[in-house]
Order: C-alpha cells, then sequence, then structure tokens
C-alpha cells in the first residue's frame, strides 16, 4: 500500500498510522561530546543542523546512533 496526500487525517476504528513529514534523512553520530551528522549521501550536515548536534552532544549517552529526519516546522 502506497501513501496517498490527504488534507486531514482520518480516524477509524481499528486503524492506526503516523503523519509523513518531508524532510531531511539524517544520521548522527555521538562519541564522547564529539557529534557528526551525515545526510544519506553521508554528506557532513553538522554544520547545516548545528542546533541538533549541540542537543544530541548533551545527551548523557557516551557513544550514540540516532537515525531520522529533520523536520523544520513553521509556526503559522
Amino acid at each position: 500500500m502506497l501513501a496517498t496526500l490527504v488534507d486531514e487525517p482520518f480516524h477509524r476504528p481499528g486503524w492506526v498510522y503516523e503523519e509523513k513529514y518531508d524532510g531531511y534523512r539524517i544520521l548522527a553520530y555521538k562519541e564522547g561530546r564529539e557529534v557528526t551528522l551525515l545526510s544519506r549521501n553521508a554528506k557532513d550536515r553538522t554544520e547545516t543542523f548545528s542546533e541538533i548536534a549541540r542537543a544530541i552532544a548533551t545527551l548523557p549517552e557516551r557513544t550514540l546512533l540516532l537515525d531520522g529526519e529533520a523536520v523544520a516546522f513553521d509556526r503559522k
């Protein structure tokens, strides 16, 4: 089943869904307080998403690998 674009999410008994947000696929590597953010093409995006890198650096885990989507929301 392929995702279909809709204006509003639906609510039906027995159904569970996850909203899809388009952003940038990011792999975050943390070793100590050093964090590197890489794109899906292995390009360094640490400076581009420096706020995310700084937040990850504060996490208590010494070694960490996160795989996710960086998304910015318009507050309007």
